[in-house]
């Protein structure tokens, strides 16, 4: 077997080291990234104040039904393209079920609608999967993921919380009810004050509200303010209470 020398050993770890550390000398020396431009949060779209803008300009303008089909159609003609070809009444109804309650429409449910020729039959599809429970426990889910919603305490202690699906289920009946985002969020700071001061037919479901921030000891409320600062940022959390006053 071959012996390799000693030093030509040491030399190669030398000429490894010194690589690296011109690399590193390299990335040292290189100059800072410039910093990226501040953008001010109000600036969104979402914090705009409400406009009514004119809808614009079409070629096919008999492909819109609605004001805002001109908007969407709008979009699809300054990239040259055309609106998909229109469903059928079945994929249609699957399509809006599965997008307003997660569930796919039962057999009954395709048989009526496809034998539905009011004019009406749409918007009373609509109406019926808005009305349906399912609604807020498809939409609900959304809000939950944002808090951080689970039923046990999560981390390394990882307990069950007992009453963890009061505050599901306000979520759940908040959507099904189309209470107010201002509202909403209110309750959700200050539901336990307000229940004192409110009606006593709202008191459990205020005081519902307030469940996910109530925890059994302070370093626990310290962890989940730390949580949430880290999730919708220190900007976001001042928005929050500001809204509420």
């Amino acid at each position: 077997m071959a012996v390799i020398p000693r030093m030509s050993i040491v030399n190669t770890m030398l000429g490894v080291v010194g690589a690296a550390l011109a690399v590193v000398g390299l990335w040292a020396a290189a100059p800072e990234p410039a910093a990226k431009p501040s953008v001010d949060p109000a600036s969104h779209w979402a914090f705009q104040p409400v406009r009514n803008p004119a809808p614009p300009s079409v070629a096919d303008v008999a492909w819109c039904r609605s004001p805002l089909d001109r908007f969407i159609l709008a979009g699809l003609e300054r990239q040259g393209r055309k609106p998909a070809p229109e469903a059928d009444r079945r994929t249609w109804l699957r399509r809006v079920t599965l997008d307003l309650t997660g569930l796919a429409p039962s057999h009954e449910e395709i048989e009526a609608f496809e034998h539905d020729d009011s004019p009406q039959a749409t918007e009373a599809v609509i109406d019926r999967l808005l009305a349906s429970p399912r609604y807020g426990e498809r939409w609900g889910r959304h809000w939950l993921d944002v808090v951080r919603y689970a039923d046990t305490a999560g981390e390394t202690a990882d307990y069950p919380v007992p009453v963890a699906w009061r505050y599901r289920n306000y979520v759940i009946d908040a959507f099904n009810a189309d209470k107010p985002y201002y509202e909403f969020v209110e309750e959700q700071i200050a539901g336990d004050l307000l229940a004192r001061q409110g009606s006593r037919d709202r008191y459990a479901d205020r005081v519902a509200a307030t469940t996910l921030q109530l925890q059994d000891n302070a370093a626990a409320n310290l962890d989940g303010l730390d949580e949430l600062l880290k999730w919708v940022g220190k900007r976001g959390a001042e928005d929050s209470v500001n809204l509420v006053g």
